[in-house]
């Protein structure tokens, strides 16, 4: 006799058991069959975390206060199951050289972490297979899992910079092809399922920290209380596909508003600069660390540089959620449509990332008169404003990478006194803006899963097939700023793969450089119509705001030479109310021509003893800059 219970509660236990130390399966076990089970004080496994997100962090600890799982027996086919967790903790940081030397023992203990819910699914496997409604209930019962953390913390600690973000409830819930929570069905004939996940008050901090590890004086969050929303759309080609097909990750943001001061300028450009190595995969969780004891970052040695073809497009493929592979068993996928199925190496990951407005005031530190209390005082001199934002990025497996990004309208004007201290703070903000470019528009939110929603789903999985020549021709520098009107960025990136490449050819690729496949990428940023103002008040507030991010200094994340950061607040100021520049433009354009693998396009000229020109000319990066005004 088949039972939904002899299913789902394995399912439970194999996932908490994956990611939570200090669990007792058989008590946990009767508190679900009665219907709820709670758990108290829970360690998280940090080694299967860093193993499934694959990021270059080390988890240094993890902590969860209370979870509890309610499951609605009597219920079951039309309510959700609830996972509520209040009040988890981690810490992260970038791993350091002996942290790597110990990675073959923390890869043995995630594999034994692993195969505690394999011996499960050995065990389920073992039974007689179900009948097909019990593998629909199933399906229907663990899609449909409502998850909700309440107080979510994480920090990220790295030499004297401590970030914290906190978050106080994250829910995550199945919701309708409307984009309404609802309890769904996963049924043909086009398997869909969404996920709709909020973020409440979103709150980051930035502090710098002593050589105690002690905060001395707190700053300004850096970005307070704002509200997230992200949905998740998979397409699947069979009931059973433990894949699926299209994964489409929308997230938008009503507002954001930073408060940067001047302690949280160096730090601030430091966490950017950790983000850029993520993506140009200049970091990898094998070597993302240097020595702890290495302030000057050059304990790592040249067999740490940077793999190629190592990138964010790899990141990003191990980070697609799966929520059937959760499953502690597999069935059979005969209902699978393979003529439409997507081969391993086509499967598409869409990411797009939506800002209506975003806020950034600069803001001077200055000590606080109150001895009492460890904050400084704040007097705000610049803000920065940009509305109609959007980041967008297609992966079609390793054939096809199109992203790009967008601004609406960008403006920079004075707030509060000059930094000079000459100028007072006026009774009204001032009308004068330094910098203007762009409209706002509501075109960046178009073919977005914010958009208007269609009445019926449609098959997205053709929507993808990525060629150049339309690209191109679809895509033009008009139509870019037709989106944003401020400034717009397209990359595009080709690879041609024969027609008898499969799936196990492509993953032995591995370094295209010598691979002879064709390739190509092409990168444009398009800039609209613009209008700077050059003042006294702009030159000592951009002079501040450049000195701030030379008061501090790091090491380069897998780079061998320091960039020179104390060249940047290297300004020539000068003095006069009325002296003032202003420029305005309609349009820049900036192209660049370079090629693809340097080093071999060199090594093979080196060998020739007559190259022909063109092959001269390619050796050269070209660059062209246009502008026109009206």
């Amino acid at each position: 006799m088949f039972k939904v219970e002899s299913y789902i509660t394995p399912l439970l236990l194999n996932v908490v058991e994956k990611y939570v130390k200090n669990l007792k399966a058989e008590d946990t076990q009767v508190s679900l069959w009665g219907g709820d089970a709670v758990f108290s004080n829970l360690d998280l496994r940090t080694d299967v975390l860093e193993h499934e997100l694959n990021l270059p962090l080390q988890f240094v600890n993890g902590h969860i206060h209370e979870m509890r799982i309610h499951v609605p027996w009597h219920k079951i086919t039309s309510e959700p199951i609830v996972v509520t967790i209040d009040t988890m903790e981690c810490v992260m940081r970038l791993p350091s050289k002996s942290d790597r030397t110990d990675v073959s023992d923390g890869s043995s203990e995630a594999s034994l972490s692993k195969q505690r819910p394999s011996r499960q699914k050995k065990a389920l496997e073992a039974d007689e297979v179900p009948p097909g409604y019990i593998q629909t209930l199933v399906k229907k019962i663990t899609n449909n899992i409502s998850v909700v953390c309440n107080n979510l913390i994480l920090k990220y600690v790295e030499d004297d910079i401590v970030l914290s973000i906190n978050v106080r409830t994250v829910s995550s819930r199945s919701a309708d092809h409307l984009w309404k929570p609802a309890f769904t069905d996963f049924a043909p004939p086009l398997l869909f399922l969404r996920k709709l996940v909020n973020f409440t008050d979103f709150t980051v901090c930035l502090d710098r920290r002593n050589a105690s590890g002690k905060i001395e004086s707190y700053q300004e969050p850096l970005l307070y209380r704002c509200s997230l929303e992200l949905r998740c759309q998979q397409q699947f080609s069979g009931l059973h596909s433990p894949v699926a097909d299209v994964t489409r990750v929308d997230v938008l943001c009503p507002q954001l508003e930073f408060s940067v001061t001047d302690v949280q300028v160096p730090m601030f450009l430091r966490l950017l600069e950790l983000t850029r190595a993520l993506l140009f995969g200049e970091l990898t969780p094998d070597r993302a660390g240097r020595p702890a004891d290495d302030p000057s970052g050059q304990g790592a040695g040249e067999e740490e540089a940077t793999v190629p073809g190592a990138s964010w497009v790899d990141w990003a493929w191990s980070a697609v959620p799966s929520p059937m592979s959760m499953l502690p068993l597999t069935w059979e996928d005969d209902d699978a449509d393979d003529d439409a199925r997507l081969a391993a190496h086509e499967r598409v990951f869409h990411l797009s990332v939506h800002v209506r407005r975003a806020d950034m005031v600069f803001k001077m530190s200055e000590p606080s008169r109150e001895s009492a209390q460890r904050r400084a005082r704040f007097t705000p001199y610049l803000r920065a404003s940009a509305t109609g934002a959007f980041v967008s990025s297609v992966l079609r497996g390793v054939q096809a990478v199109s992203a790009g990004w967008g601004v609406s309208y960008v403006s920079v004007r004075p707030c509060g006194g000059c930094t000079c201290g000459r100028h007072p703070a006026p009774d009204r903000p001032p009308e004068v803006s330094y910098f203007e470019m762009g409209q706002e528009g509501e075109a960046y939110m178009s073919g977005s899963l914010f958009a208007d929603a269609q009445p019926e789903p449609v098959d997205t999985r053709r929507l993808y097939d990525i060629h150049w020549d339309t690209h191109m021709r679809e895509r033009t520098e008009g139509w870019l700023l037709g989106r944003t009107a401020a400034a717009a960025t397209d990359y595009l990136y080709v690879l041609d793969l024969p027609a008898d490449y499969s799936g196990e050819t492509v993953s032995e690729l591995g370094d295209l450089e010598y691979s002879d496949l064709p390739e190509r990428s092409m990168f444009r940023l398009v800039l609209g119509r613009s209008r700077l103002l050059v003042s006294s008040g702009s030159v000592h507030r951009f002079s501040h705001l450049l000195a701030a991010a030379g008061s501090a200094t790091y090491p380069p994340y897998g780079r061998s030479q320091q960039p020179d950061r104390a060249g940047l607040a290297t300004v020539t100021t000068f003095e006069g109310e009325g002296t003032r520049l202003q420029v305005r433009c309609q349009a820049i354009q900036w192209n660049e021509q370079q090629p693809m693998y340097p080093a071999r396009l060199c090594r093979c000229v080196s060998q020739l003893a007559r190259p022909p020109a063109a092959l001269l000319y390619n050796c050269h990066v070209h660059t062209r800059c246009t502008t026109s005004r009206r």
